[in-house]
């Protein structure tokens, strides 16, 4: 039983097997994620192996030292604190990395996952730590249960999502980061006043082209990703009052020029392309002249699936907000269904969801959550 529970405290695949679990669903939803947060993943999964490597080798010195039936003798013993030592240090520095980690996402829904996923393989550390420090100056199975029973998860606060109340601005692609924070407070405070997502309202990547091209007028705002029409009217000004007051504190002129402009990332036939923005666009002409979805879809002689997705190609691009097309409350709902999907696809969406909410709704929001979190290649 002791040569168990040695194993068992000298093993670290568990913890490697929560890491590669938090890593796969972070690379599903990279495009969703700062940029620096499947690096150190990967990092951290790397070091938990090559400190499994030596777990192991660690262990094979205790089985040729141990035999069954006998107690430990003082030369184990001193084995099994040098060893306890290393891998207390060894764990100690992976707590303090995580404690450090800086993980952003614009899903409030994905970063409740990934928080408690991280919750989860923080504790697990902790308990390894605190079991091996227990167990330094002698080994016993009293000894180990007492670590065991008195072991306490310290104090670990993680919060993934970019809405929260608490702002830090790191690692982020800006030039003048004062500037980001302010725009993030407006941003997180509209969100909090309307409970929304915060990519219904400016995503990370919106609010990091205005505080890096400065826009002063909203022709100027129209050139940022994401800022259409409808999001131009609707918080528009809000943005550009921070932005001006900014500039004006710091003598800043506009930099909108040296902004690149847009271009298509898939390398499509030309003629293909402006077919079906053409397409797209006639739906969305018919929308503003006041037509409902199912009136556009006669009109066209396409199903309703087919205009809710051309419709989604504008919720994108900001020119038509979504809770025109969809109650918010199932918005919720669905990129809930989404997450638990990932994680089950056994089980078809629409299960998931009931028969309150369409095939059509699900598609609309599938297509702009997919557009949000796409994977990198």
């Amino acid at each position: 039983f002791q040569k168990q529970l040695l194993n068992q405290i000298f093993d670290f695949s568990n913890c490697i097997a929560h890491t590669e679990a938090i890593c796969k669903f972070v690379s599903t939803t990279v495009g969703s994620f700062n940029g620096d947060t499947l690096g150190f993943l990967s990092k951290l999964h790397k070091q938990l192996s090559d400190l499994q490597v030596v777990a192991k080798k660690f262990q094979n010195q205790l089985q040729s030292l141990h035999k069954d039936g006998e107690s430990l003798n003082s030369d184990q013993q001193k084995r099994i604190y040098a060893g306890s030592t290393y891998f207390s240090e060894k764990t100690t520095e992976l707590l303090n990395e995580i404690n450090q980690l800086n993980v952003e996402t614009d899903s409030k829904i994905q970063a409740q996952t990934f928080n408690e996923d991280l919750k989860n393989l923080f504790a697990i550390l902790a308990q390894k730590r605190h079991i091996t420090t227990g167990i330094m100056s002698t080994f016993s199975v009293e000894h180990y249960f007492n670590a065991r029973k008195s072991f306490l998860v310290p104090p670990f606060n993680v919060d993934a999502y970019s809405g929260k109340k608490d702002i830090t601005i790191k690692h982020l692609d800006t030039s003048h980061p004062k500037l980001l924070q302010r725009l993030r407070v407006l941003r997180n405070q509209i969100c909090q006043e309307k409970n929304l997502p915060v990519y219904l309202v400016a995503s990370s990547t919106t609010l990091e082209e205005l505080s890096n091209y400065l826009p002063l007028t909203l022709n100027d705002l129209a050139k940022i990703s994401g800022f259409g029409s409808a999001k131009i009217k609707t918080y528009g000004q809000l943005f550009l009052n921070v932005v001006e007051e900014f500039c004006t504190q710091m003598n800043l002129k506009t930099l909108i020029h040296n902004k690149p402009a847009a271009k298509d990332r898939k390398k499509k036939n030309m003629q293909e392309v402006v077919l079906k923005t053409d397409t797209k666009l006639a739906s969305y002409e018919l929308y503003k002249s006041g037509k409902t979805i199912d009136e556009i879809a006669r009109v066209r002689n396409f199903t309703s699936g087919t205009i809710r997705g051309h419709l989604a190609h504008y919720v994108i691009s900001g020119d038509i907000e979504i809770s025109r097309l969809i109650n918010l409350d199932k918005v919720r709902l669905i990129e809930a269904a989404l997450v638990d999907y990932h994680a089950n696809t056994s089980v078809p969406l629409k299960q998931l969801l009931g028969d309150e909410i369409s095939y059509g709704e699900i598609k609309l929001v599938s297509d702009i959550y997919y557009s949000r979190h796409k994977k990198v290649s």
